[in-house]
């Protein structure tokens, strides 16, 4: 391989999450992939568009175990490819190309176990309101319900 020249003198090399809130993002890539125990999951690349924060990138990780479809679940409401009835009918098959390209809301929360790290989930894009006031806002205090994707299972 050839060498590479490259200059970081202005780039930072510190990776800093995700202010505590919600925002808009959309969905440009996804991959099935296995998880650290070798469990499948969807791998779901997210550019955030909301303003100030344009072009930053988040990732879902759906697992697609039948006990942890709860995130799938939200995904698929957020990106309007299924209503709340749909999804409690049965099993549904979908092609998860069809989620690239879809604008959805993204909540992020502290961990309540690990206060330094940070949880992400879809929520409706609508309820997306930017940055809060609360950096304290955990992941159980923080899910708004007015869409009703809050409240899936």
């Amino acid at each position: 391989m050839a060498k590479i020249t490259v200059n970081l003198t202005t780039t930072s090399l510190e990776f800093e999450n995700l202010p505590i809130g919600s925002y808009t993002a959309t969905i440009t890539e996804v991959s099935q992939e296995n998880s650290k125990a070798m469990k499948p999951m969807l791998k779901i690349k997210l550019n955030v568009t909301w303003q100030g924060f344009e072009g930053r990138v988040a990732f879902l990780y759906c697992s697609l175990e039948a006990n942890a479809l709860f995130s799938l679940g939200y995904v698929l409401l957020a990106a309007d490819l299924y209503d709340k009835d749909e999804l409690k009918k049965g099993a549904i098959e979908f092609d998860p190309d069809d989620l690239i390209g879809k604008e959805i809301g993204l909540l992020v929360t502290r961990d309540r176990k690990n206060p330094a790290n940070v949880n992400m989930r879809a929520i409706d894009r609508t309820d997306a309101t930017g940055p809060s006031q609360d950096a304290s806002m955990t992941t159980t205090a923080a899910a708004p319900a007015a869409s009703g994707v809050a409240s899936l299972f």
